[in-house]
C-alpha cells in the first residue's frame, strides 16, 4: 500500500512483470505439443511443485529456474488483487494509472478485470451499477481473455453470471472467448465514475 501510495504506476508495472500470458498461449498451442510444453503447462497451473511430478531435464534450464522463482511471487500478487478491490475500493481508482513503455501493452486487462468484478458484485441484470458504460468490444480478445481470467479468479461465481449463457457454464470461460464471438457479456458493462479505463 505504501508503494502504491507513493507511486501509483507501480501497480501496472507489477502487472507487466507478472504477465505470463504468452507462455500460457505457447503451452496451449497444438504446434508446441511435447514434453516441454506439457511440463511447462503443469508448472504454470500447479499450486505446489509437488503437483507437477517429474520435470527432469526441464529443471536444468536456467530459464525454468527463474520461472520457479517468479511463480510464487506472481501467485502472491494475484492473491492481493481481491484485497485491493475489497479493502481499498475507494482508493483503487487512484492506482489505476497506465504504465509507460512495453508495460502499457498488457495494462488494460488489469483495470478491466476490476471493472468486471465491479459489475458482477454491484450490478444486476435489470439494474446496472453506477458508472459510465464501457464497450467490451473495444478490448482486443487477448486482453479480454486476460481480464476475464483475472476477474474469475477474484469472484468466480459472480463474474460467471455476467457472461452469456453459452460461456457461463464452461469450465474455463476465458479460453472460450476466442471462439465465442461477440457479445461475451449478458448485460452492459459499467465503470465506476472515479476510474479511467482505457
Amino acid at each position: 500500500m505504501a508503494l502504491l501510495g507513493a507511486r501509483p504506476r507501480a501497480l501496472g508495472e507489477l502487472w507487466f512483470w507478472f504477465d505470463l500470458e504468452a507462455l500460457f498461449e505457447w503451452t496451449d498451442d497444438a504446434a508446441n505439443a511435447g514434453p516441454v510444453a506439457e511440463g511447462l503447462s503443469k508448472l504454470l497451473s500447479a499450486d505446489h511443485l509437488a503437483q507437477v511430478g517429474r520435470l527432469g531435464q526441464l529443471l536444468k534450464a536456467a530459464e525454468v529456474q527463474m520461472l520457479l522463482d517468479l511463480l510464487p511471487a506472481r501467485r502472491a500478487f494475484l492473491n492481493l488483487l481481491p484485497v485491493l478491490y475489497h479493502a481499498h475500493f475507494p482508493r483503487l481508482g487512484l492506482w489505476l494509472v497506465p504504465p509507460t513503455g512495453a508495460a502499457a501493452a498488457s495494462w488494460p486487462a488489469l483495470p478491466w478485470s476490476f471493472v468486471l468484478v465491479y459489475n458482477a458484485r454491484q450490478g444486476a441484470a435489470d439494474h446496472p451499477p453506477q458508472g459510465y458504460p464501457l464497450n467490451p468490444n473495444a478490448l482486443p480478445p487477448r486482453l479480454l481473455r486476460m481480464a476475464l481470467t483475472t476477474a474469475v479468479a477474484q469472484a468466480p461465481v459472480a463474474v460467471r453470471e455476467l457472461l452469456i449463457h453459452g460461456l457461463r457454464d464452461r469450465d474455463d470461460p476465458a479460453n472460450e472467448i476466442r471462439d465465442a464471438g461477440r457479445p461475451v457479456f449478458a448485460r452492459p458493462v459499467h465503470c465506476p465514475y472515479t476510474w479511467r479505463v482505457v
